[in-house]
């Protein structure tokens, strides 16, 4: 293959996933038209995501078995820019942690469902 071409190719398949990246932080649809995005964005709800928000951890260094995981936030952040997250493990019942608000991503499934019955243990990530 042509490296051109190849270079190309490459740089297509980026930005499409640049694309549907942004969309699932901004809880909108792939084929929603700019200007419905603009109008409906609050930057307020850029930055965290909110109190029954379904979220997705990225990105942690200190605990990497977490990066992958859904969670759903509980709580509002600390002092130190934390979100408090009921994490999801298969096999397991759910586990609150505190978690950097940008290590969490939003999830696009079914928002303000919670699950949650009894307290459960924290610890800190």
């Amino acid at each position: 293959m042509n490296p051109l071409h190849k270079d190309l190719v490459w740089r297509q398949t980026l930005e499409k996933e640049l694309d549907l990246w942004c969309c699932q932080q901004l809880g909108v649809p792939k084929d929603a038209p700019l200007e419905q995005v603009l109008k409906e964005a609050k930057p307020s709800e850029l930055r965290l995501p909110q109190v029954g928000q379904k979220v997705t951890i990225q990105g942690s260094r200190r605990r990497p078995d977490l990066n992958g995981l859904q969670g759903e936030i509980l709580g509002d952040s600390d002092d130190a820019g934390r979100l408090e997250v009921r994490v999801d493990r298969p096999g397991a019942s759910g586990r609150r942690m505190r978690i950097s608000g940008h290590r969490l991503s939003r999830s696009l499934s079914m928002a303000g469902i919670s699950t949650v019955d009894k307290p459960l243990p924290e610890i800190k990530s």
